[in-house]
Formats: structure tokens, sequence, C-alpha cells
């Protein structure tokens, strides 16, 4: 796993566990221990890299019959470093999409696992810190900000059309379309981020 932990520090991803992830990586070398977070961090992101790149190209049936039996390590080493072999494996997308999108699936995993195996009121707590945590504080505020967009939206609407249940039919217009846009990031596998958001705010302006 040391040949993939370079590609796995170069990871850019908006997940809001990523940035305290990455710092653990900081002065690691590869050595797998039990008593640090970056082992466990380095394993489980190349466990999901393997499932993300690998398994579509050889079928789901078939690398469950042979994953745990055959090691896919040095293949998705090779893989992740080799252009023509990545363009080839990692399509649709780039191998450092696949990279980020493994980072995010890794730390739900890890997180999930946190909740599950720290028993609740044993003195065991699970919260944002450093960069994650303003992070997270910044998502929440973004949140409010789209609830006070919406009532602002209203207001201009409702004296545009000197009616309040025209401006009323439109915002549930929108609220239809952010459906469809959900929908289309699930299928798509890409997650709400800021880009997304971001997208979102076209959508209600071109709505609107």
């Amino acid at each position: 796993m040391r040949v993939l932990l370079p590609v796995l520090r170069a990871t850019r991803s908006t997940h809001a566990l990523a940035p305290s992830a990455l710092a653990q990586l900081e002065g690691f070398d590869g050595t797998m221990r039990a008593d640090r977070p970056a082992p466990l961090i380095l394993a489980v992101w190349g466990d999901e890299l393997t499932r993300g790149v690998i398994a579509p190209r050889l079928g789901q049936d078939k690398f469950k019959a042979l994953y745990g039996k055959r090691s896919f390590r040095q293949g998705l080493e090779i893989i992740m470093a080799d252009p023509q072999a990545g363009a080839a494996w990692c399509a649709p997308v780039s191998c450092a999409e696949q990279s980020a999108k493994a980072l995010d699936r890794a730390l739900d995993r890890i997180a999930a696992l946190v909740e599950d195996v720290l028993p609740e009121g044993q003195g065991y707590r699970f919260v944002f810190s450093g960069e994650s945590e303003e992070f997270y504080e910044s998502g929440a505020a973004i949140l409010f900000a789209y609830l006070l967009a919406v009532v602002a939206v209203y207001l201009v609407l409702a004296a545009q059309f000197e009616s309040f249940r025209h401006p009323a039919i439109i915002l549930v217009a929108v609220a239809l379309s952010f459906t469809g846009a959900l929908v289309t990031l699930w299928v798509t596998g890409n997650s709400l981020n800021l880009f997304s958001q971001i997208g979102l705010v076209m959508l209600v302006v071109t709505l609107t």
C-alpha cells in the first residue's frame, strides 16, 4: 500500500471529514499499525478504490468470487501509476475522480464503523475538528442562507406579481426540480458538494 500512499495524499475530496483524514497522513510512512488512524484510512480507501476501479471491469460476480482469494493491489498500483492503464480502467471518469469517490466512501464507512463499535454513554464521542469542523459549520451556514434566499425570492416575486399565490406556485416548481437534480446526483454517484450546490442555485435562477 505504500506505493498508493502518494495517490491518497494527492486526493482532493469535498467530504466533511477529508481535511482531518488527509492531515492524519502527514508523516505516515505506510507502516500498518493498529494504534494509528492513518493505516485504517489507507486500507479502507484502498479497498474502496479497488471496488470502484476493478470490480466494474471484471463484473461484480467474478470480482466477489476472486476478492479475498486474490490480491488486486499490484494491478491497482500499475493502474494508478500508468496514465494509459488509468485511462482505460478508471473510465468513464479520471483516476483522480475515482480516488476522490473512494475516499468519500471510505470516510463514510469509517464514520459508520465508529458509531457501531464505540458504545454510547461510555465517554466516547464523534466530533468534527479543525478544517472539518469549519467545513461542517460552513455547510450549516449555507443551508440557512438558502432558506433566507427562498424567503427573499418569495417576497420579490410577491411584489412583482402583486400576489402571494403565484410565487408559491413557482417555488413549488423549484422544489420539484430539486428532486430531479438530487436523483441525478444519486444515479451518477456524485455527492452534494459545493459545485452541485452552485448548480442548484443556477437551477433556481433559471426557473424563477
